[in-house]
């Protein structure tokens, strides 16, 4: 009797541990470049978007001065600028300041944009343009020069400068009485392993979460935002992961009562 045939086990294969590892390091590297491409094109549009609102209001600005010099040879720039409404942006587009006859701030999302209005007279209609964010990189240097100030002091004596009195400037070799009036708008003091940012009277801050959520921090309130030397993140008025904010979408405005 003839033995059966043996039968063939048919054969699988799987992926080994060191494919499936060297797969996730292709995906981590290919997310840290596609993403911040993503978010680049996301604001690069979000900008682009609010541009297209300063054409229109551009375009308002236009009709409205050419009926109001057709029909009154005397020039009234108010009567003009009313007759625009430049309150009228669209729902997805907020005022964080103005509008004014000499513009505001317009915010989309998580892009803020400054606009200058030009006012109009008998021979031209008014103009709106978008103006550079000077307050942002005033912040950005001198809150920068204090957190490295903290962080060469701490390098060198292994704990944090005091944070009490006038040692919370002169630790890190700063004289207080530079620092008793705001510089543009924004009093700045260390305060041990933090930095803090108020605003001055009259001023109030418009900043996004990373949640997502846009906050506001007048000087009424007597906060402040904080940055960690810990983590190196800002926060909204207390330093836990619910106040993280994106610094990058600051803006200090005038308050508007």
């Amino acid at each position: 009797m003839k033995d059966k045939p043996a039968m063939k086990h048919s054969q699988i294969s799987g992926f080994t541990l060191v494919e499936i590892i060297s797969v996730l390091v292709i995906v981590g590297i290919l997310s840290t470049v596609a993403l911040p491409d993503f978010f680049n094109i996301q604001e690069r549009i979000r900008h682009k978007m609010v541009d297209n609102v300063i054409s229109d209001l551009n375009h308002r600005e236009q009709i409205i001065w050419s009926m109001h010099m057709a029909s009154d040879s005397t020039h009234d720039d108010t009567i003009i600028f009313d007759g625009v409404h430049a309150e009228n942006i669209g729902a997805k587009f907020t005022w964080t300041a103005g509008p004014g006859q000499a513009g505001g701030t317009i915010r989309f999302g998580r892009v803020l944009v400054d606009v200058v209005r030009t006012p109009s007279d008998k021979d031209a209609a008014g103009i709106w343009e978008r103006v550079s964010r000077d307050d942002i990189t005033t912040f950005n240097e001198t809150a920068g020069s204090m957190i490295t100030r903290v962080q060469q002091y701490y390098d060198e004596n292994g704990y944090y400068p005091r944070s009490w009195g006038d040692y919370a400037f002169t630790d890190v070799g700063l004289d207080p009485d530079d620092w008793n009036t705001p510089v543009d708008g924004v009093y700045y003091a260390t305060g041990g392993n933090r930095i803090k940012a108020t605003p001055a009277e009259g001023f109030e801050f418009h900043v996004t979460g990373t949640n997502g959520e846009d906050r506001v921090l007048k000087s009424s309130y007597n906060w402040s935002l904080w940055y960690s030397m810990e983590d190196g993140k800002w926060y909204y008025h207390s330093i836990n992961d619910d106040n993280e904010i994106d610094i990058s979408t600051l803006a200090v405005v005038k308050d508007v009562p």
